[in-house]
This record gives structure tokens, sequence and C-alpha cells, in this order.
């Protein structure tokens, strides 16, 4: 049975903007990524990645403050890429905001193997 909640300790580098021009896929946004980080540029931030009434919700490690919370509908695809540079385990998940043109696509480290099986079977899934 699918959980209708779950919480997981995930580490976010970057949010890429697919612009259609310099940036048009998930691809694109993994190669920006190993670009900042090469440079040093890149800072990434301790969050939970949790799922609570239909909303994805990035919240604060240490005050639970949500940073950042998009309902699941809006969540167009959902990626793993492993080994990539020196993230051995990236969740990327792209977003379409309709008050947005471009969509989105969240890059995160994940240490907790749980992420990357539970975000892909709920996103499947709604």
């Amino acid at each position: 049975r699918q959980q209708d909640n779950f919480q997981y300790r995930v580490e976010h580098l970057f949010t890429c903007v697919l612009d259609g021009r310099e940036v048009s896929s998930i691809d694109d946004c993994v190669n920006r990524l190993k670009n900042m980080d090469s440079k040093g540029k890149v800072w990434g931030q301790d969050m939970i990645m949790q799922v609570q009434a239909n909303q994805l919700q990035l919240c604060d490690i240490e005050t639970k403050e949500v940073l950042e919370s998009v309902h699941l509908s809006r969540i167009r695809a959902t990626r793993v890429v492993l080994d990539s540079c020196v993230y051995d385990s990236l969740l990327i998940i792209s977003v379409q905001d309709p008050s947005q043109r471009a969509p989105q696509a969240f890059l995160f480290q994940c240490e907790e193997i749980g992420v990357r099986n539970n975000t892909l079977m709920y996103s499947q899934k709604c």
C-alpha cells in the first residue's frame, strides 16, 4: 500500500529553470550543476522532503519551517541520476507552476535510498 505521507532528509543542491534556450532538458540541468560544482559554486542546503496533504514540501531541517511547497499535480517528472560527478545519488523533480512560463527542476543529493524509491513511486501514481 502506498504511503500517504513520507519524510526524508535530502540536500538541495540547485534549482534550475528550463528556459528552453540555455537549459531545455534535465540533462542540461545536470550539466549546469557539474559546471557550477567544478567552479565551487554549489552550496547544498540540508532539508526535509515530505509529502503532506497532496503537497511536496521542502522544510528547514532545524526549524521545520516549510520553505517550498508544490502540489503533487504540478510535478511533471522525476528522475534519478546515479554516480554523476561528485554526486552519487541525484534526485531531480521537475515542476510546472501555472503562474510561471518555464518549468523548474529541483536537484537533490539523496543519501537515503527510500527517497529515490518512494518519491518515484508516489509521483508516478499521482
